[in-house]
């Protein structure tokens, strides 16, 4: 929800555990407390977003839950992430763009151990132009620390009656063909093989005039997982993307959509679902023109990447608590 600055304080001198989305220079403002923070210059579902100087949007975390910790990784402790993931509850985790946690996480995530067994939700932070220009941030309440290299997590444990579920949503659906698969992993390609047919993957873009708006769509064990194409060049041959590629997984090109607010009701629960968190791509929200979006149940940050597990791109994601 949106708070003004007094109101989160409040919260956070109660010792209630909170999750805070906004500007900076609000955070640098709050008082020490059981709280993590990330940049972020939009609101899903606030009228205003998050560009007003006077407000912060917040995830209040739910009475049954208990604090167990908050703590910080940064590139040699990333790893032990999934370990530190209660058995019984979850973590909420906040994650700055472009930064090389960010690009380590994404990359050696799906081989950490434990990963896929653990409740491990969140998202990435960000910045614009304006006042929210810099370096995207995140915030370390116990000590009020802010940073643009570390990971912060904050872990939550539940009792034996409830559990917690990390649900995405994926408004894109593959095309047939072509089947597109790249000869190395990370962030930036020069090839592809399209249909078995090696080239300069630059140049077929530029000839397919390809829309940027749409993902790259690869079946990771029955999950349909989107890689954003970030930008391409075809002076220097190179194709650069938000998230990771692997190799020997097939890629397909993402089909139009047409009304992505539309498409994104359809998804939404309709029991009434409240989660404790949710988050959506800055790309979808920019794309679908979702200011207006009209379910304030899954109100949140307009994130530069959500985290289900693994670090998604294009989706929207939640978490919520269910009775077993």
């Amino acid at each position: 929800m949106i708070s003004r600055l007094d109101e989160v304080s409040s919260i956070i001198n109660s010792g209630t555990p909170i999750m805070v989305a906004g500007g900076a220079d609000m955070m640098r403002r709050l008082p020490r407390g059981n709280w993590i923070g990330g940049t972020t210059p939009f609101i899903l579902g606030s009228a205003d977003n998050a560009q007003t100087r006077d407000s912060l949007f917040i995830n209040i975390m739910p009475p049954e839950a208990k604090l167990k910790s908050i703590q910080r990784y940064g590139m040699g402790g990333l790893h032990m992430l999934p370990e530190d993931v209660p058995d019984k509850g979850f973590t909420l985790v906040i994650m700055p763009t472009g930064t090389l946690v960010h690009q380590a996480f994404a990359k050696e995530a799906p081989h950490y151990p434990g990963i896929y067994s653990k409740t491990l939700s969140g998202w990435v932070s960000g910045s614009k132009s304006g006042h929210f220009s810099g370096r995207p941030q995140v915030f370390y309440g116990p000590r009020g620390h802010c940073m643009d290299d570390e990971v912060v997590a904050m872990h939550m444990e539940l009792p034996e009656n409830l559990v917690a579920s990390v649900e995405m949503i994926n408004v894109f659906e593959p095309e047939e063909r072509p089947i597109i698969r790249f000869p190395n992993d990370g962030f930036i390609t020069t090839h592809a093989t399209i249909d078995g047919e090696s080239v300069n993957f630059a140049e077929y873009l530029t000839a397919r005039k390809a829309n940027l708006d749409y993902p790259l769509l690869a079946d990771y064990c029955g999950a349909r997982i989107n890689v954003s194409i970030k930008q391409y060049d075809v002076a220097s041959g190179q194709v650069s993307f938000y998230g990771p590629l692997f190799r020997n997984v097939d890629y397909r090109f993402a089909k139009p959509v047409t009304d992505m607010k539309q498409k994104l009701m359809n998804f939404l629960p309709k029991d009434g679902t409240r989660p404790v968190f949710s988050c959506i791509c800055v790309s979808n929200y920019m794309q679908g023109m979702l200011q207006d979006f009209p379910s304030s149940n899954f109100d949140g940050p307009v994130a530069y990447g959500e985290i289900a597990h693994l670090l998604l791109n294009q989706t929207m994601t939640y978490l919520r608590i269910v009775k077993k």
